[in-house]
């Protein structure tokens, strides 16, 4: 993906809004996250270099990053781009399988990922953003399969 976007190009979008939202998260003590998103659903954060620009142009400590497999994989992106530029800003990890499904329904290199993460000694917060309708019959069912995948891996 070659696309150099001007992050603040969407029709609602205004840098002054994220500031001040940024400013009120810092007085209230809490922390941002930003997420990328599929350029099916967004123009302004499709990669990791969209990320750390919109990061570095807020300019807030409440403000970081994060990666969803499934979004990281559809951009063409890596583990290792995450942690190339966003650095300590990457603060949180969507640990999930193609299409928002358990690590190793389909067919994402999890074991892949999951060895790329710890190389990097990453220590942030990590989430299974589970919502594939095949787990709405028995989401007990989904969360067993994650754990058992983490205790093999």
């Amino acid at each position: 993906m070659t696309r150099e976007p001007d992050l603040f190009d969407a029709p609602s979008a205004d840098p002054e809004d994220a500031i001040t939202l940024a400013a009120y998260a810092e007085r209230k003590g809490v922390t941002l996250l930003l997420e990328e998103l599929k350029v099916t659903t967004t123009n302004v954060l499709i990669t990791s270099k969209d990320l750390a620009k919109m990061i570095a142009e807020i300019d807030s400590p409440a403000v970081v990053g994060m990666v969803d497999m499934d979004q990281m994989t559809y951009a063409g992106e890596t583990i290792d781009d995450y942690f190339a530029n966003l650095g300590d800003k990457l603060q949180h990890i969507h640990f999930n399988d193609r299409g928002h499904t358990v690590p190793g329904d389909a067919d994402f290199p999890m074991k892949e990922y999951y060895d790329q993460i710890k190389a990097h000694g990453y220590e942030g917060t990590c989430s299974f953003e589970i919502c594939d309708r095949r787990y709405y019959i028995d989401p007990d069912k989904a969360i067993d399969d994650t754990v058992a995948w983490m205790r093999a891996n």
